[in-house]
């Protein structure tokens, strides 16, 4: 086996040890394959190398989301990465919830969606919203509980309930309102609950009974006979 000597570590290694460099006379890299990636991680520390890394990789990511999609979904299906990221999560479990919080905070349209619609499958139900819709949703009624008015802690709310086996997460049958509303609703009836509500509440909830009709290219009284129909 022919044997070559490190010009970094001095040490004689069989020649597969040298990464192949057409260019050199002995057809390979002066330093070992050790020494070399060595080499490479300390020039990586220094910090104009990292901005030009950090440029390079934000650039890449916005001219190539498809690639970097496919690519992703592989790597995750590879069983050692899996293993490998809930070790990872069971050995940094503060590391993990910041960069969990930080990740709900810069994508709350995707993380609303997403978990919803994880909901919906898993109770076998009909599971088709987007960030899209979301956005759409939140913008018609102006960012606020359609029945009180509130702009902070809303939450989404699946009109006809999940625990009734029937609708699921699509924009026909989500709104977005008050945390203590949809405490309020909870997995009752929305019409008979309906009852319950304050005169100026009353207005809100009409409002979004149309909105909801209408995505599901239904009258108002059409879609209360269909989600009545849900309950019975």
């Amino acid at each position: 086996m022919i044997q070559q000597t490190c010009t970094k570590c001095k040490v004689t290694k069989e020649i597969n040890e040298f990464t192949i460099n057409r260019t050199k006379k002995s057809g390979f890299e002066s330093r070992c394959k050790t020494c070399r990636n060595e080499d490479k991680r300390e020039y990586r520390k220094r910090d104009h190398v990292k901005v030009k890394e950090r440029a390079y990789e934000k650039k890449y990511r916005k001219e190539n989301p498809d690639k970097l999609k496919v690519y992703n979904k592989k790597r995750w299906q590879n069983p050692e990465v899996r293993a490998y990221k809930e070790e990872y999560r069971k050995k940094n479990p503060e590391i993990f919830k910041k960069s969990y919080r930080k990740y709900k905070e810069n994508h709350f349209d995707k993380y609303t969606v997403t978990k919803h619609l994880i909901f919906a499958k898993e109770n076998g139900l009909r599971a088709d919203w987007t960030r899209e819709e979301y956005n759409d949703l939140v913008e018609f009624f102006n960012g606020k509980c359609p029945l009180t008015g509130d702009t902070e802690d809303l939450s989404v709310d699946h009109f006809i309930p999940i625990s009734t086996g029937h609708g699921g997460t699509y924009s026909g049958n989500i709104v977005v309102i008050s945390k203590s509303m949809n405490l309020r609703k909870g997995n009752k009836n929305p019409f008979l609950w309906a009852d319950t509500l304050k005169d100026e509440e009353i207005q809100g909830f009409i409002r979004m009974v149309r909105y909801l009709a209408d995505k599901n290219n239904m009258s108002p009284e059409e879609f209360k006979d269909y989600v009545e129909g849900c309950f019975n």
